[in-house]
């Protein structure tokens, strides 16, 4: 624990028992202050344990989002391809649509 935790700690304990900060001694409240912290100290472990959690969720989701972005990439691409193909009008062959819908899969490989 950081000494400024401690401090506002003892300062809190003794306004309570009606002292003032400027009255005490640097050994004042030590001891509540040791008690305190020794009872929180379980659940300050806990939430920095959920933090810890959390944090790695968030790096694993922003690792799934920049998948979905290359895959919505790769798919716009390969509409784009289609469409053009489609544009040219009734001459296409069914080869090139596919041909056109595998480069979609061979992208996505990459």
């Amino acid at each position: 624990m950081t000494d400024d935790l401690r401090t506002r700690l003892r300062t809190a304990i003794a306004s309570a028992d009606g002292f003032d900060e400027d009255g005490l001694e640097p050994h004042d409240y030590q001891e509540h202050v040791d008690v305190v912290l020794a009872a929180v100290q379980p659940e300050l472990d806990r939430l920095n344990q959920e933090i810890d959690y959390f944090k790695r969720n968030i790096r694993r989701s922003r690792h799934q989002v920049d998948g979905y972005d290359q895959e919505l990439a790769v798919t716009k691409a390969t509409l784009a391809r289609m469409r053009a193909l489609l544009d040219r009008g009734i001459d296409i062959t069914w080869h090139e649509l596919r041909d056109a819908y595998q480069g979609h899969d061979e992208q996505e490989q990459l």
